[in-house]
């Protein structure tokens, strides 16, 4: 069973799926390559992704445990 995710957005914290932090990390890479990118920033590390929004947003997912 794969560990839950912690997400971060602005201070705000709560859990999600593995499925839901990964298909938002995912999504946020690909973004980021686009013309029409909302992604300013976006890293990942051993399943952690740290990722800056244009409108000023950031979201961390992180792993639980």
């Amino acid at each position: 069973m794969p560990k839950p995710y912690k997400r971060i957005e602005d201070g705000i914290t709560t859990r999600v799926t593995a499925d839901e932090a990964l298909k938002e990390g995912r999504a946020a890479m690909l973004d980021r390559v686009t013309v029409r990118a909302h992604v300013r920033i976006i890293s990942e590390d051993s399943g952690r992704y740290d990722i800056t929004y244009k409108d000023g947003r950031r979201v961390v997912l992180s792993p639980i445990g």
